[in-house]
């Protein structure tokens, strides 16, 4: 790569011009994360807190719960429609082979009834 000069560190590891001049932010990005962490889980302990004092606790918790809840129900119910829609699919199918054996069978019906009738005419 142009630009691009290997560097050896104090241990006998090749680096990068780029990884020398990248470690600074990797360094500020994984602190701010780490921040992070500790700003959520003070964040949670005050709002148990909250909760402890207006006498619901968990609720955060049950909310979480039910928004998962609802996720799932949501899929089941995408699932059933799909499912409903290739039941619904295979039954018009269905109507429309029983259409045609029907169409099919009334025409050699009617025929049996003429012969019948020839029949019943030349036997009586």
């Amino acid at each position: 790569m142009r630009g691009v000069h290997p560097r050896v560190n104090r241990r006998g590891e090749v680096r990068s011009v780029v990884d020398l001049k990248l470690r600074p932010h990797v360094v500020r990005y994984e602190e701010q994360h780490i921040l992070l962490i500790c700003r959520q889980g003070n964040l949670e302990q005050q709002v148990q807190k909250n909760e402890r004092e207006k006498g619901i606790l968990g609720y955060g918790q049950v909310k979480e719960e039910n928004e998962m809840i609802s996720e799932q129900k949501e899929q089941i119910d995408q699932q059933k429609t799909q499912k409903l829609e290739q039941i619904t699919e295979i039954v018009g199918n269905i109507q429309k082979e029983l259409g045609t054996k029907k169409e099919r069978l009334t025409k050699q019906v009617n025929q049996l009834k003429e012969l019948k009738n020839v029949y019943n005419e030349i036997h009586s």
